[in-house]
């Protein structure tokens, strides 16, 4: 989503409806307690807010975590 800077286009990477991004999105802004993007009424494109740009890099580094434990785990069967 914030490549794309949409959700619909988001939504359509991902194989998921919109509304289930939405749900997520808004579900994990709730979690956090903090607003990570902008919507505009109408318009198509999201930004995000600062505490958004924060968390874009936690993301990141948990992606990488979670590859590297995927890879360690097949290292493990092959070792």
């Amino acid at each position: 989503m914030v490549d794309s800077q949409s959700i619909t286009k988001a939504a359509e990477m991902l194989y998921l409806s919109h509304s289930t991004i939405s749900h997520r999105l808004k579900s994990l802004e709730k979690e956090l307690e903090t607003t990570l993007i902008i919507r505009g009424n109408g318009q198509r494109t999201i930004y995000l807010t600062p505490k958004g740009e924060e968390f874009v890099q936690i993301a990141r580094k948990w992606a990488a975590l979670w590859r590297d434990t995927q890879q360690f785990k097949t290292d493990q069967v092959f070792s």
